[in-house]
C-alpha cells in the first residue's frame, strides 16, 4: 500500500444487466448520489460478493436495480432484478446469505420484492407488514439478517414473503450483533437470541442474574453481570458466542477488539484479555474509540470529530508511538502493517481516499476524484472498489506492477 493503486478489472453498470438509458434520458448508472448525506448505492456485501442498487430511466420514469458483483474479479453475480420504478428508492436489507429483500413504502403501506441471491430470482413480490417509517413494525438491518421491531413490544424475525415469523417480546431495542447472535432489552434484563432463528438462549451466569451494559465485539460480547443478592457490588464479564462465560474483566468494562477488552474500574484505563489478563495499563480518560493493528492498539483520545487524534500502544512493550490526526474510526477501510488506507466521504472535495503511513503520520498517497461528482470508494472483502465520477461503471483498485 506504499503506492496508490491503479484500476484492475473494470465492470459498466450495463454489464451488471440494467439496461442502457433511453434517448434524453438520465444516464444509467450506480445509484450514487452527489449530495452529502446520501443513502450509500452499496447495499451489503457477503465475503467478496458485493450488492449495489443502480438505476435507469425510460418512458415509464426511473427504474430501479438489483445487481450483484464478485469483488475478485468483476464478474456479474447475476442479472440485474429490476425492483419498482418511481422517484422514490427501495431500501434493501439481507436476510441471510441467500436473500435480499428490497421495500418500498409510500406512508401507507410497503411493497416487498424476495430476491433469491444465488441466481437472482424473485421469489416474492407483494404487500408487507414491514415499514420504512420510526413507527409500527419497523424494519431494522442487524448483522446479515433483516429484523422487524416495534418499540415497547419486541423483535420479529423475517420469513421469505417478508412477512413476520419468531418472535421476542421485549422493548424492541436490539443489542450487537456479533457473528449471528444478538440481545434485547427487556427492561431490567436482556435476552439473547439467535439471528437465524430467533432461538434464545442464556448465558452461563447463576440462576437469578441479570445482565447490564450488554456490548459486542467480533467474538462475543461482555455485560455486567449483577448476581442475586449481589446487586450492588457488579462485575464485568466476557462471553463467546454461545454464551459460556470467559472471564472476569473488573468493576467496568467495553470491548476494545476481538479478544481484547478495556476495564476502567481503577483511575485511567487497563486493556485485558477475555480471560481478564492485563496487558497495558494507561493514565487518562477512557477511549472513545479503539483499533488493533497487528499488535498495536489505536485509541482514540479526539476532543472533536473535526480534530481526530489517534494515539498508538504497543501492547508487547507498552511503549507509546507517535499519534496521528487521521480517521481511524469509521472511515478506515485497512492496512498492511505499514500504511493505513482511510475514505474520504464528502462528494464535495476532489478526493476519495488517502493513505498514511504509519509509524510517521504522514500521506503517503490520495486518490483523486471530480468535486461533486458520483465517485466513491468501498472496501469488498480485501479489494477496493471505485465507482467511476460519472457513476456508470465500477473497478477495482490494485497494486501497481
Amino acid at each position: 500500500m506504499g503506492q496508490a493503486p491503479v484500476p484492475g478489472w473494470r465492470t459498466s453498470v450495463t454489464d451488471l444487466g440494467v439496461p442502457p438509458a433511453a434517448p434524453g434520458g438520465d444516464a444509467t448508472r450506480i445509484a450514487v448520489s452527489n449530495e452529502k448525506y446520501a443513502r450509500d448505492a452499496l447495499i451489503d456485501t457477503l465475503d467478496n460478493r458485493a450488492y449495489f442498487l443502480a438505476r435507469s430511466s425510460g418512458p415509464s420514469g426511473t427504474s430501479w436495480w438489483l445487481t450483484g458483483l464478485d469483488a475478485i474479479d468483476g464478474h456479474t453475480l447475476f442479472p440485474a432484478v429490476q425492483l419498482n420504478t418511481g422517484e422514490r428508492a427501495p431500501e434493501c436489507f439481507l436476510n441471510g446469505p441467500d436473500a435480499m429483500v428490497c421495500l418500498v413504502d409510500d406512508g401507507s403501506a410497503a411493497t416487498a420484492w424476495v430476491v433469491d441471491l444465488r441466481g437472482g430470482e424473485v421469489t416474492y413480490t407483494g404487500p408487507t407488514p414491514l415499514r420504512l417509517s420510526s413507527t409500527g413494525l419497523r424494519a431494522r438491518r442487524t448483522g446479515d439478517y433483516l429484523l422487524a421491531v416495534t418499540e415497547k413490544e419486541g423483535v420479529y424475525g423475517v420469513g421469505p414473503k417478508a412477512e413476520l415469523t419468531w418472535f421476542i417480546p421485549g422493548l424492541g431495542t436490539v443489542f450487537g450483533p456479533a457473528k449471528n447472535i444478538a440481545a434485547e432489552g427487556t427492561g431490567g434484563n436482556y435476552v439473547f437470541f439467535s439471528l437465524t432463528d430467533g432461538h434464545v438462549f442464556t448465558p452461563e451466569v447463576p440462576e437469578g442474574a441479570v445482565f447490564d451494559d450488554v456490548m459486542f465485539n467480533g467474538d462475543g460480547f461482555s455485560a455486567r453481570v449483577l448476581k442475586d443478592g449481589e446487586k450492588f457490588n457488579p462485575t464485568v464479564e466476557s462471553f463467546d458466542l454461545t454464551g459460556r462465560t470467559i472471564g472476569t474483566l473488573g468493576l467496568t468494562g467495553f470491548p476494545a477488539a476481538e479478544g481484547l477488552y478495556i476495564d476502567t474500574s481503577l483511575s485511567g484505563w487497563t486493556v485485558v484479555t477475555a480471560r481478564g489478563s492485563r496487558l497495558l495499563t494507561v493514565d487518562g480518560e477512557r477511549p472513545h474509540d479503539t483499533l488493533l493493528i497487528g499488535t498495536t492498539l489505536y485509541v482514540d483520545e479526539s476532543n472533536h470529530v473535526d480534530f481526530q487524534h489517534w494515539q498508538p500502544y504497543d501492547l508487547k512493550s507498552g511503549d507509546k508511538g507517535k499519534p496521528c490526526e487521521i480517521d481511524l474510526g469509521r472511515k478506515y477501510f485497512g492496512t498492511d502493517g505499514t500504511t493505513a488506507v482511510i475514505a474520504v466521504t464528502n462528494p464535495q472535495v476532489d478526493l476519495i481516499a488517502k493513505a498514511f503511513d504509519l509509524k510517521t503520520c504522514e500521506m503517503v498517497w490520495s486518490l483523486p476524484k471530480e468535486a461533486n461528482s458520483f465517485g466513491r470508494i468501498w472496501r469488498i472483502g480485501d479489494t477496493l472498489v471505485q465507482v467511476s465520477d460519472d457513476g456508470t461503471e465500477l473497478n477495482s483498485l490494485v497494486a501497481p506492477s
